[in-house]
């Protein structure tokens, strides 16, 4: 059997999968700031 990428994506989705991508991590982002602001953070 020779199966095309769309043929497998369409084959999975019809299986009930669905494809789940990571959220995208910001650039710019600091992640000791982020620390600090998880700690100092009500919740």
């Amino acid at each position: 059997i020779d199966l095309g990428v769309r043929q497998c994506q369409r084959l999975f989705r019809q299986l009930g999968f669905r494809l789940r991508k990571p959220r995208p991590a910001i650039a710019q982002a600091d992640p000791e700031r982020q620390k600090a602001h998880k700690k100092n953070s009500k919740g």
